[in-house]
């Protein structure tokens, strides 16, 4: 991607916009054979998850939530999850088990950053079908999700003004 107002440093090589336009991109085209890849390595998958976030706290109660997602949805227990929400939560754990990702997991304490965004970039994406999956688990989707209420209200348009009834006559 050509980045036109880099002069004077003060415009970031990638933005948020870049990895949320990679996650979109990235998650239409998952197959149901990637989310059962991802499952059947689920043991690997939770000892990366638990030995690999370091002091990310956040990127791994997303993570553990977003395997579990998967899982049920790969075994046909919760149906009722759009695939778009599964689609893009695969897409945040692929991204984390990149170790050559756009910044390298190796490098201390900033490897994780860009997984990290990654990861609440898909749950912001996902909130609708996150909450719906964590209201059928009984537990709070807060604990995954960040600014939930602001996510909610970017979800409903702003009402408008009442258009007038009257007409103008034309002359």
């Amino acid at each position: 991607m050509r980045r036109e107002k880099r002069r004077g440093g003060k415009e970031p090589l990638l933005s948020a916009k870049d990895f949320r336009q990679y996650l979109l991109e990235h998650a239409a085209q998952i197959a149901p054979g990637d989310v059962e890849t991802l499952v059947a390595a689920r043991a690997a998958v939770a000892a990366k998850i638990n030995g690999g976030c370091g002091d990310h706290a956040l990127l791994q109660t997303q993570l553990r939530f977003a395997l579990e997602l998967l899982t049920d949805h790969a075994q046909g227990r919760s149906p009722q999850i759009p695939y778009h929400t599964v689609s893009l939560l695969a897409v945040a754990m692929l991204y984390f088990l990149n170790p050559f990702d756009v910044i390298p997991d190796d490098i201390p304490r900033v490897g994780l950053s860009d997984d990290a965004l990654m990861a609440e970039l898909a749950f912001e994406l996902a909130a609708p079908g996150v909450e719906r999956y964590a209201t059928w688990k009984g537990v709070q989707a807060s604990s995954v999700l960040v600014n939930q209420s602001d996510s909610k209200k970017k979800a409903t348009p702003p009402r408008r003004a009442p258009r007038c009834t009257t007409r103008r006559r034309r002359g």
